[in-house]
């Protein structure tokens, strides 16, 4: 099935478009406000129905009076979400690339690691990675990440790992589930559930700017719901003053991923190493780039002595091509 397909109504999918353009695939007649006003009503639809869904993202860009358009799927995160999005996203398939929520909803240790880069290494679709969004508790409280040292090693992985990357806001602040009282909640299933479960509204609260202003700077006017202290603590005007921050951290690696085509474009390909290491390479055009990961609390040897390269990324100054400290990771060109 062709991605122009995908607007043919028989077909099992819900399509939402993006109300950005006032024309997609070629039909004029969706216009701005009508998408703008219903796709919220179809998702939730869909979702009741059990319909799948389709989400695409149109470019303003056009060639000749036509959209590029860009097609993100999100699949289920159930057993075998890896060979949907293969599926989905290979040659020929209906969509350019698949958000899953399957990393966020296991635990972070080496196996899962290696299930990710394994599913990783096929190069027959794309996946659009992620590791928190709205509707998991965030990632520093979820998998331990407000050690920064393992903070460090899952942004590492994120952004090595083949296939595209959605940060979810605060994750670059490592900023931990915010804990609010009752009256403070929102989430209809934390007021349905509560105690036992406070529902989603701790990874939903304003990212925090200016720990000096209202509501840390995000806005004038009472938000949705409370900035908590613990967040003030970490806001972006106190972290842009420190250079080994979150922050910083997240800007230095994203910039090694900018400046290298073969951690945009290239295949990859798993080191064969003992638990707690794992690694690859990802390679493009001739570009070689390694990333090693020491998936443990516990420094750990590591046999590649003699090896010509040059270190992009360090998570911390201990960690050598002999030795990876606690949680260490090494993003080097070979």
């Amino acid at each position: 099935m062709s991605k122009l397909e995908l607007l043919n109504p028989t077909n099992s999918a819900l399509i939402l478009i993006d109300h950005q353009p006032q024309m997609a695939f070629g039909v004029q007649s969706i216009d701005r406000q009508t998408l703008k006003n219903n796709t919220v009503g179809l998702a939730k639809a869909a979702k009741l129905f059990n319909v799948p869904t389709i989400l695409t993202s149109v470019e303003t860009e056009s060639f000749s009076g036509y959209i590029w358009p860009e097609l993100l799927g999100e699949l289920s995160s159930q057993p075998g979400a890896a060979e949907r999005i293969a599926r989905m996203t290979g040659p020929g398939a209906p969509l350019h690339m698949a958000y899953s929520l399957a990393p966020a909803k296991q635990d972070f240790n080496h196996d899962m690691v290696v299930r990710l880069l394994r599913d990783a290494q096929d190069p027959t679709g794309w996946c659009c990675w992620s590791f928190s969004n709205h509707d998991v508790e965030r990632v520093a409280s979820r998998w331990g990440a407000s050690d920064p040292r393992l903070a460090k090693l899952a942004m590492a992985l994120l952004l090595t790992v083949r296939g595209s990357v959605c940060i979810y806001q605060g994750e670059e602040l490592s900023l931990p589930e915010a804990s609010l009282a009752y009256e403070d909640l929102q989430d209809p299933f934390g007021k349905r559930y509560w105690p036992e479960f406070a529902g989603r509204d701790g990874a939903r609260t304003p990212m925090p700017w200016d720990h000096t202003k209202l509501h840390a700077g995000f806005s004038t006017n009472t938000p949705w719901l409370p900035v908590p202290s613990s967040h003030e603590r970490l806001s972006v005007d106190l972290q842009e003053q420190d250079s080994n921050s979150s922050l910083h951290q997240w800007r230095a690696l994203l910039n090694v991923r900018r400046q290298h085509l073969a951690l945009q474009k290239g295949s990859l390909r798993m080191l064969d190493l003992n638990a707690p290491l794992a690694g690859m390479v990802r390679e493009h055009e001739g570009q070689k780039i390694m990333c090693l990961m020491n998936i443990s609390p516990h420094a750990q040897r590591v046999d590649l002595q003699g090896m010509t390269s040059e270190t992009l990324w360090s998570s911390d100054p201990t960690s050598t091509l002999s030795e990876l400290g606690p949680w260490g990771c090494m993003i080097l060109r070979l």
